[in-house]
């Protein structure tokens, strides 16, 4: 994987161009790789084939001039390389390959496989943000035609695209750039704390209510009655009460405050509606920081309108309210790859204020004390427990600046990839240990785990002597046995 070069072996002393029509060789060696996709490259374009992921057209092994590339868009001019363990001996051709395709005007993302294997949500994530970054400035660009004033090259792109030495997913903390604020929008200034976070967050929500209201009344034909604004509903207050003393500046709120739309209970339809249609979100198909792929789910049949209305979008967030109570409130951050997905009524759906750090507080109440409080007053019933949404809006919830919130999620998210490629690598161990048993066990019983001595007894000879023996022992006659009478 990781694409190739007509002259993978040869030495690079010439500057190809895309506008060069690729090499017989170059065009056989792309077919060939196509039919002999590696599994993670086959798992990927699953993903991106057939415009399938979030709508853009991507191609796969495709020629570029001399060179072959996994994976390229080329409306966003972006390429995807999978790499094996063969490209950690090959850093010098990867460098110059890379150099030479951001010549073209192309941004490169590199992953490793297993990166692609324990991550998958984090690759596909860092994809989607690269194809939704401006475009990077034309090849020698032009300043008497404005070109290479606004965008960001490849080079100092914030979505760490190839340098030919590391994945941006291999980033050390703090090395890593710095994640953008949800929907790239709304971080606050320097020095805003927890309090002025909420505060803003609360005046830009009531903000919003008195502008939906108006446009009600306007819709209507009706004049604002007298002190309409007091209608507004203000957020629940978090009960505080027991609750710990969080650090200089951050504050307590409850979710309801920090919640733009919902919650919103999901769709329930009836058994025979399912099997063909729309995928839809089950409780089983999640957990915490886990979903099913959107070819996994299952598909119900329903009509556009209810489609639209129960239709999952990035930076929405489900919280599972009826279930077994080890299982109940587990959360799940909805990002692009669920896009358009429905979810089902055992479950809720709500949408943060895009001020805040959606996987933050998807880390929170994925906690052991943050779900602890989002189920504190579940209902039970025979088998199984329930929240509604009066509970989830008064969960409490600590609310840092956002720096820190950032901060804290893309440390989260670093150790929960270490965790999650070492759980891959002792499941590859414990798969090998048990191959290898096997071969041991079949190594053993056609005699070749110990050196064979010539002057040992044929097995032949030794199941002979062993039946003569059984049949010997045959021949004799046992005594009979006196009956306890003859013996009194």
């Amino acid at each position: 994987a990781g694409g190739e070069g007509a002259g993978a072996t040869a030495t690079h002393h010439e500057s190809p161009s895309t506008s060069v029509p690729p090499s017989t060789w170059t065009l056989q060696r792309a077919r060939e790789l196509r039919r002999a996709q590696t599994p993670a490259e086959a798992e990927l374009w699953r993903q991106l084939r057939a415009k399938r992921f979030a709508g853009f057209k991507f191609r796969r092994q495709q020629p570029l001039g001399r060179y072959i590339v996994d994976f390229v868009c080329f409306e966003k001019k972006l390429i995807v390389e999978l790499d094996g363990g063969q490209h950690a001996e090959a850093k010098d051709y990867d460098t110059a390959r890379t150099q030479w395709l951001e010549q073209q005007g192309f941004r490169v993302l590199r992953f490793w496989n297993n990166e692609w294997t324990g991550q998958q949500e984090a690759v596909l994530e860092t994809i989607y943000r690269a194809l939704h970054a401006p475009l990077p400035p034309l090849p020698n660009p032009s300043p008497t035609r404005g070109e290479g004033l606004t965008a960001e090259t490849p080079s100092t792109s914030p979505l760490a695209l190839d340098t030919g030495e590391a994945s941006p997913l291999s980033l050390d903390a703090d090395e890593a750039p710095a994640p953008l604020s949800p929907g790239g929008r709304g971080a606050g200034g320097e020095g805003e704390n927890g309090a002025d976070l909420l505060q803003r967050i609360l005046t830009e929500r009531r903000a919003r209510w008195e502008a939906k209201q108006l446009a009600k009344f306007k819709e209507k034909g009706k004049t604002p009655p007298k002190d309409w604004q007091k209608k507004y509903p203000e957020p629940v207050q978090p009960d505080t009460s027991g609750l710990p003393e969080l650090p200089e500046g951050w504050v307590w709120a409850s979710l309801d405050a920090l919640i733009d739309e919902g919650p919103q209970n999901g769709l329930y339809l009836p058994g025979d509606r399912y099997g063909c249609g729309t995928p839809i979100l089950r409780i089983d198909d999640y957990q915490i920081g886990w979903h099913r792929m959107r070819s996994e789910l299952n598909l119900v049949d329903t009509d556009a309108s209810t489609a639209a209305l129960y239709a999952l979008q990035p930076g929405d967030m489900v919280i599972n309210r009826v279930n077994s109570m080890t299982h109940l409130g587990k959360s799940l951050s909805i990002t692009h790859t669920l896009d358009g997905v429905l979810f089902e009524s055992n479950m809720m759906r709500l949408r943060l204020s895009s001020e805040l750090s959606l996987d933050y507080v998807s880390f929170y109440l994925g906690s052991h004390i943050g779900r602890a409080r989002l189920i504190k007053d579940a209902k039970w019933a025979v088998n199984q427990a329930s929240i509604n949404q009066k509970d989830v809006r008064r969960t409490p919830v600590p609310l840092p600046p956002i720096s820190e919130q950032v901060t804290i999620a893309t440390m989260l998210q670093a150790q929960h990839g270490a965790v999650t490629s070492q759980a891959a690598a002792i499941e590859h161990a414990l798969k090998q240990s048990t191959a290898q048993r096997q071969n041991i066990l079949r190594a053993a019983f056609s005699g070749q785990l110990v050196p064979q001595d010539p002057n040992d007894e044929p097995a032949s000879v030794l199941l002979e002597r062993i039946r003569a023996e059984r049949e010997a022992r045959g021949a004799v006659k046992k005594p009979r046995r006196r009956n306890a009478r003859e013996s009194a």
